[in-house]
């Protein structure tokens, strides 16, 4: 098949990953794989020279300039079926595909809603894709629930990862690097929360909860791994760090490219997010076997129990502390849990197969609608 995939995602991110992992894992089955990204994408650089590649920065969404360019990308490239990963280029993906007669679908990961005119609006754009594709039974459902969509017509895949082995030493020498590095012992219990700071992510509601887990006398510190995107909530939580003085329990390390590390050195990972679509370092945090406290906003927790970690409200310092303390005092059953879990589930070629299996029922329809 030749397939395009379209993503506009301003920094990297799960979604960002998602299309990555799909780029790969088409091109590894043989497909012909074209993407169209932002020039500043870091996907640019991981399949440079793997796939065919192009750099698009729409202004608008009826961008006419752009328009021009994709219809001439989908010729070119002889482009059989369409996906749509990022909004900025939903409408002009979507006469691109009417105008040339391809298959042209959305992968929706974010669970925003609509309201009013541009509820309208985009029913009408979801009522005219071939397929859509969701990450989660939740954005399913508010898809259905917002558009008028029929069941069949949206297809739940969820996210995948490429699992590394890893072995006891390997995770004793990468657990020793990262502490000597931040200069906690190993008798310290390492949180770490992964994401872009910005106020969505929850960070100033895991800061509170630190706060609690201290005061109740544990020996805990936190990493925060991510890149600032809001400056000014960044500031907010420097400044609620020194109020509650926890400056010597709480770090900041930036963007990582290779989180696994932090994820192997850590006791416990911690997610705080208001919203989220699947939850990817949860995800990761459960294929090697850590032990997490997650907002019920993780929509992982469709696929695992909470028998391996803790979901709690959202907004609420006092549960995630609460939650904190309950896997520091009963870690080894959460441990026993989580080595019961089949990993395999999670590979991202499982991903894959599903979502070419979805674009090969359009062919299958296709036949089927042009024999009767």
């Amino acid at each position: 098949m030749n397939i395009a995939l379209f993503d506009a995602a301003p920094y990297w991110s799960g979604g960002a990953e998602r299309v990555y992992f799909c780029c790969k894992g088409y091109s590894e089955l043989g497909h012909k794989v074209t993407l169209v990204c932002l020039p500043t994408s870091r996907l640019n650089h991981l399949l440079k020279d793997k796939i065919k590649i192009y750099n698009l920065s729409p202004i608008t969404d009826f961008d006419i300039f752009c328009f021009i360019k994709i219809l001439w990308i989908i010729k070119k490239e002889n482009i059989k079926i369409i996906d749509v990963h990022s909004p900025k280029f939903y409408w002009l993906c979507l006469f691109a595909a009417k105008l040339l007669r391809c298959k042209f679908g959305i992968t929706r990961n974010v669970l925003y809603r609509k309201s009013g005119i541009k509820r309208l609006i985009n029913k009408f754009l979801y009522q005219k894709c071939d397929f859509i594709v969701a990450v989660s039974q939740k954005v399913k459902h508010f898809l259905m629930t917002d558009f008028a969509l029929d069941n069949n017509k949206i297809t739940v895949i969820y996210d995948g990862l490429e699992i590394k082995p890893v072995d006891d030493t390997q995770k004793y020498k990468v657990r020793s690097y990262i502490r000597d590095k931040f200069n906690i012992s190993n008798d310290t219990i390492l949180l770490s929360t992964i994401g872009r700071i910005e106020k969505n992510k929850g960070y100033h509601i895991i800061i509170k909860s630190i706060k609690k887990v201290v005061e109740k006398g544990y020996n805990i510190k936190l990493l925060i791994i991510g890149k600032v995107e809001d400056k000014k909530f960044f500031y907010e939580i420097i400044n609620l760090i020194r109020t509650l003085s926890l400056e010597d329990k709480i770090f900041f390390t930036g963007f990582k490219k290779n989180v696994l590390s932090y994820i192997l050195a850590s006791d416990i990972i911690v997610s705080g997010s208001y919203t989220e679509s699947m939850g990817k370092s949860i995800l990761e945090s459960i294929v090697y076997k850590i032990p997490f406290v997650a907002t019920e906003a993780c929509q992982v927790k469709e696929i695992v129990s909470g028998e391996t970690g803790i979901f709690v409200p959202t907004g609420n310092e006092t549960a995630l502390a609460e939650g904190i303390i309950q896997i520091i005092k009963h870690k080894d059953i959460y441990l026993n849990n989580l080595s019961k879990i089949d990993t395999s589930k999670f590979d991202y070629k499982k991903m894959v197969m599903e979502y070419i299996e979805t674009y090969n029922q359009l062919y299958i329809q296709h036949e089927k609608k042009f024999n009767n």
